[in-house]
């Protein structure tokens, strides 16, 4: 364990930070996969397989969180809802609407008016 100094502050993990340890041990797994199968036989190449599996997963994962349609949707009336919250990857304040028709959901930006509060 690290030891940190006093009065700096940590900054948090992101959801980003994950992806990327992630994927540089895909493609790490993929280059001994590939070294292990060149040397020691073909067996060793489903190591590469499956690690450029999770590699491409990694990299086309959609990294749109919490964002709906748009203000203009074209499938009906939106209603927000009291659901307010601050997205914890930009820190933005979103509000939730609801298609009562659709029973979609979708999260637009809101000005914010005073200190943020949690929902």
């Amino acid at each position: 364990m690290s030891r940190q100094r006093r009065g700096t502050p940590r900054r948090a993990a992101r959801p980003g930070d994950l992806r990327a340890v992630v994927a540089l041990g895909a493609a790490a797994a993929v280059v001994a996969g590939l070294f292990l199968a060149h040397y020691h036989g073909a067996w060793f190449a489903w190591i590469a397989v499956e690690a450029m599996v999770v590699l491409v997963a990694v990299l086309a994962e959609r990294n749109g969180r919490y964002r709906g349609e748009g203000p203009e949707a074209p499938d009906g009336e939106w209603e927000p809802t009291a659901e307010v919250f601050d997205d914890p990857v930009t820190g933005e304040r979103l509000r939730v609407s609801h298609n009562r028709r659709t029973g979609a959901r979708r999260y637009a930006p809101e000005e914010r008016s005073g200190p943020a509060q949690r929902s």
